[in-house]
């Protein structure tokens, strides 16, 4: 395959990773309007049989003898093996920027860098985002929910934060300050902190009532360890002082 053709099939990938995008942010459901008049007969049987809820090794196998059936070549070829890989991953779950690099990969060493930093023009640089620029205050509706979690010592948000998926505590931190944010980072890997900064760039203009559903999750998961006695909130504990006491 020639240079040429590969360079033909870099829209392909930067559509996919607009797809995972939409997934991540709005649900796999969302998909179905994005690829409703998509030309690719291909990427809207895929996105199509996702969005049913088909067994993954269905629709792989459903796609692959579409493109068996004909005789593709060169950039055709490739593209129907974009689209294929690409759903794929989406029904998992990657994040879009494994996809990125999963993609990338099918056009060659040469181009792989090339594609992955065009999928993500900021470099996948969290620090990029304008919550790091323009330190901000928390949103008023917001204000009980982060001094509440600031509270907690970095274990226990550490305990906390593993108990729900790293999405939902980036929406829920869309309306915090970014002396929170900061917080969180001192609590996770850094791993861990990069994605959330990640998706906390694709959540930052959703809807208020969005973030604050996202934080009412977070509260009832914190409700629930301190209930179970796994985190402790000492600013709560009234009436305790002088009730411990240590025998030799």
């Amino acid at each position: 395959m020639t240079d040429e053709q590969k360079k033909q099939c870099i829209p392909t990938v930067h559509k996919l990773i607009k797809l995972a995008n939409c997934a991540r942010m709005q649900g796999v459901l969302a998909l179905e309007d994005e690829a409703l008049n998509d030309e690719s007969i291909l990427l809207r049987t895929g996105v199509s049989l996702i969005v049913d809820g088909n067994d993954p090794v269905l629709v792989e196998k459903i796609l692959q003898n579409m493109i068996d059936a004909d005789n593709y070549e060169g950039a055709e070829l490739l593209n129907r093996r974009l689209i294929a890989e690409g759903v794929l991953s989406i029904q998992r779950g990657d994040n879009p920027r494994i996809i990125a690099g999963i993609l990338s990969a099918m056009l060659g060493e040469k181009y792989y860098q090339e594609v992955v930093d065009s999928c993500f023009p900021d470099g996948g640089n969290p620090y990029s985002m304008p919550i790091f620029r323009e330190p901000r205050a928390a949103l008023p509706e917001c204000v009980a929910f982060e001094e509440r979690l600031m509270k907690l010592n970095r274990g226990d948000m550490f305990r906390l934060f593993g108990k729900l998926d790293v999405y939902a505590w980036a929406l829920a931190s869309a309306g915090c300050s970014t002396q929170f944010v900061y917080q969180l980072a001192n609590s996770v890997s850094q791993k861990v902190y990069m994605e959330f900064c990640r998706d906390l760039g694709m959540v930052m203009e959703h809807p208020k009532s969005m973030i604050l559903d996202a934080q009412a999750a977070v509260i009832r998961q914190l409700d629930e360890l301190v209930g179970y006695g796994e985190i402790i909130e000492w600013d709560k504990m009234e009436g305790m002082e002088g009730t411990f006491t240590f025998e030799r």
